[in-house]
């Protein structure tokens, strides 16, 4: 029997599904999250680069935290679609991908930046979720973001999210 453990799925959304979106990938890259109970974490995380805090995660008022040090490539089968949770905010995933890069890049961007380099992969995931919630077939989803569009001058729908034009591509959603 294998344990079942809480993980943080790293892949950017157009990373899970392979052959333009038909299908999720076989293998997810994935981080352990676990509680941060007998962690020595120091003042304001300063240092700790291999983690990322995660308070009260489980609605359980306990820190958790993700460590990059556990890393994996998990078949999908182990990983159950009915308990995927969708948990951080906008900045809570700047600051995920912020303490990713610090871990191994030791990169020390601005959260800002993190912020701004993601708008088109936070409105991406945006549009997927209101696509779910309107009924259509969730792997349908990619193939309508790859396509062309003459309200957008024939670019695909993901340039456009690309080059800032959130609110023309969410409008074609209400199409």
């Amino acid at each position: 029997m294998v344990e079942r453990r809480h993980v943080a799925i790293l892949a950017f959304p157009c990373e899970m599904y392979q052959d333009a979106g038909a299908e999720l990938a076989r293998v997810e890259l994935v981080a352990l999250v676990r509680e941060a109970k007998g962690e020595s974490i120091p003042p304001a995380w300063d240092g700790a680069w291999a983690i990322c805090p995660l308070p009260n995660l489980m609605g359980d008022g306990r820190m958790w935290l993700v460590d990059f040090r556990a890393l994996a490539n998990v078949d999908r089968d182990y990983l159950d679609f009915g308990k995927r949770a969708c948990c951080l905010s906008e900045a809570g995933w700047a600051f995920f991908r912020q303490r990713l890069a610090l871990c191994h890049a030791r990169a020390a961007a601005m959260l800002e930046e993190h912020v701004e380099a993601g708008k088109p992969t936070w409105h991406e995931v945006t549009c997927w979720q209101r696509w779910i919630a309107s009924g259509r077939e969730r792997a349908a989803f990619h193939d309508w973001l790859n396509s062309p569009d003459p309200s957008l001058s024939g670019m695909t729908k993901r340039v456009a999210l690309e080059r800032g034009m959130y609110a023309q591509v969410q409008a074609l959603l209400d199409v």
